[in-house]
């Protein structure tokens, strides 16, 4: 890990990588700029997306049982990760950028 770094007291930490930011409200904010690039609404989808591991078995089961199985291990939609997303973003903006 190239940004590693060991501080005074013998400890390690990671120097943060500052981002120019696109959004003037954003810019010479050194907590804003030090967070990773705002993704578009395509790619939160691609990484919130979770495909859920199966038994090969499963696929001779009956549709409603596979159903009922799948539904109780699935926690969230992609709409509620990005709807999350989304807002988890905006209390960053305001408590930043106050």
């Amino acid at each position: 890990m190239e940004n590693l770094i060991q501080l005074n007291n013998g400890e390690y930490a990671i120097s943060a990588v500052y981002n120019d930011q696109v959004i003037a409200d954003y810019r010479d904010n050194p907590l804003i700029e030090a967070l990773p690039p705002i993704r578009s609404i395509e790619e939160a989808f691609v990484q919130l997306g979770y495909l859920p591991e199966y038994d090969e078995n499963e696929i001779q089961l009956s549709a409603h049982y596979r159903f009922t199985y799948k539904i109780n291990s699935f926690l969230s939609t992609i709409r509620e990760n990005v709807r999350a997303r989304n807002t988890i973003l905006k209390i960053i903006e305001r408590w930043l950028c106050i």
